[in-house]
């Protein structure tokens, strides 16, 4: 009796399982894909993936997600056993659920890697052997190649370390953040984590350069530096600088290959206002750690939003939050830098009298004179009959000039 190897409940379960195993995990898409796994069981989540003020990254389906998956690799095996064929997509979605098992089973492992380097010892790196064999060697199997346990563990410790750093040094819950998450995800993988098209030999000796930065050349027995690929940061505005000729067009196009924008922090906040508080805590943690962190950011929080609102547009991004938590905790307050310098009363009445403003100026230079005085966009908007974004408008303009 022919068996068959999916049901069709299975199947779409298979496939999306598939896709949660190389697919990016900072994408939309990750959230559908376990729903469509879990079914009735899947707990609404956040839209996105992001750490917390306590840096978890534990979300309540991944434990229900780990036994659907481990149940459904035990019945597709037994179905092996017993003689099914599955045709060649199914043979390669079989493939990813199997890695998806052993790295699950391997992350204390990986994890153990992550906070202190050392040489993996025979009888951890046998168990993925072993797993890789009780769930693949069967002849039915129509894959390109055989599962190699190397590939497989350096394929594992890569996706770890990738997603323990985007997810613990990129903070945000907004869309802006999950975007710059999700694309320095793809920058690392590309679209695709089965496409990261060499040899699996070449993998592995490439995890090895990586960790040591050293290598061979063929036939060489002497070490060597490598020097890698090249990651470079700026805050500045490379196409007016190319524009100004203060960049060089040439240095830009070899160096700028794959470019990744790091979303201001107004754009977060824009977004996802709620952002604010717990950026807050994690900078107020680091500064005077866990136990006062909670005490001063509440603190920091209650002062930005009586002096600068909630629109305040953080034009030094996430730097600026750090010294405005560090002003508070020295100071009691901050002040943002860079205000021009208040016009004195005297001044502004001269400036009327000899009628050498336009109503816009003197409207420009009022609402910089009062936000000195009351620090807070929305004090200001009170005490001046206008809404709160034109008093911004204004403030901000009265920097620039």
């Amino acid at each position: 009796m022919t068996v068959s190897f999916l049901t069709d409940a299975e199947r779409p379960v298979l496939a999306a399982i598939a896709q949660l195993t190389d697919g990016n995990p900072f994408l939309p898409e990750r959230i559908d894909n376990e729903r469509r796994v879990l079914g009735p069981a899947f707990v609404e989540t956040a839209r996105v993936w992001h750490a917390e003020g306590d840096v978890r990254e534990w979300g309540p389906n991944l434990m229900r997600l780990a036994a659907v998956v481990e149940d459904l690799a035990a019945r597709l095996r037994e179905r092996l056993v017993r003689g099914a064929r599955p045709g060649e997509e199914e043979s390669l979605q079989y493939e990813a659920l199997v890695r998806y098992v052993v790295y699950q089973r391997s992350v204390p492992l990986l994890f153990a890697l992550l906070e202190q380097p050392r040489q993996v010892r025979a009888d951890e790196y046998g168990r993925i052997a072993a797993d890789l064999e009780f769930f693949l060697a069967f002849p039915a199997l129509q894959l390109p190649v055989p599962a190699d346990p190397a590939h497989v563990f350096a394929w594992g410790y890569q996706i770890r370390r990738a997603f323990h750093y985007i997810y613990r040094q990129i903070f945000g819950g907004s869309l802006p953040s999950a975007r710059l998450r999700a694309a320095t995800w793809q920058s690392i993988f590309t679209h695709d984590a089965r496409r990261g098209d060499l040899d699996a030999g070449i993998q592995v000796k490439l995890l090895r350069v990586l960790q040591n930065r050293t290598f061979q050349r063929i036939g060489e027995t002497e070490d060597r530096r490598f020097a890698g690929k090249i990651i470079a940061a700026t805050n500045r505005d490379l196409d007016a600088m190319m524009r100004a000729g203060t960049f060089r067009p040439d240095f830009y196009y070899r160096l700028c290959s794959d470019v990744i924008r790091t979303p201001a922090l107004r754009e977060q906040l824009a977004d996802r206002p709620q952002d604010l508080a717990n950026l807050v805590l994690i900078l107020a943690r680091r500064i005077v750690g866990d136990e006062e962190g909670p005490r001063l950011a509440e603190e920091v929080c209650g002062w930005v939003t009586d002096h600068l609102g909630l629109d305040y547009p953080w034009p030094g991004n996430v730097r600026e939050l750090e010294q405005c938590v560090r002003n508070v905790l020295v100071r009691k307050e901050y002040r943002p830098p860079g205000l021009a310098a208040p016009a004195a009363a005297d001044d502004i009445a001269s400036a009327v009298r000899s009628c050498s403003l336009t109503a816009e100026d003197l409207l420009t230079l009022y609402c910089a004179r009062a936000y000195e005085q009351l620090g807070s966009y929305v004090a200001v908007a009170d005490r001046l009959g206008l809404d709160r974004r034109t008093v911004r408008q204004r403030v901000e303009k009265s920097r620039r000039n």
